[in-house]
């Protein structure tokens, strides 16, 4: 995820990447591999709905962004990813 990227936006690019495989990747697994490349404010507030569904975990990272973004959350000074 880049630092002016939405969470949207990113999930967007990032499933049109995901629809080129072949073998198709489970909603577990591509919220395991989307939430490691998430910017940190994002993954240490969406952790613990990674084994719900997608539509779930989509509309968790869509309301964390606006509680980032009205300011309900604190973002961390640091814009990098967690590194698991």
């Amino acid at each position: 995820m880049h630092a002016k990227e939405s969470f949207a936006d990113f999930i967007k690019r990032w499933r049109s990447k995901a629809a080129l495989l072949t073998d198709r990747l489970s909603e577990k697994d591509q919220i395991r591999i989307i939430s490691r490349n998430l910017l940190l404010d994002f993954a240490k507030n969406l952790v613990l709905v990674q084994g719900a569904s997608f539509e779930t975990f989509f509309d968790s990272g869509l309301a964390t962004e606006e509680a980032l973004q009205i300011g309900i959350l604190q973002r961390t000074k640091s814009l990098y990813t967690i590194k698991w």
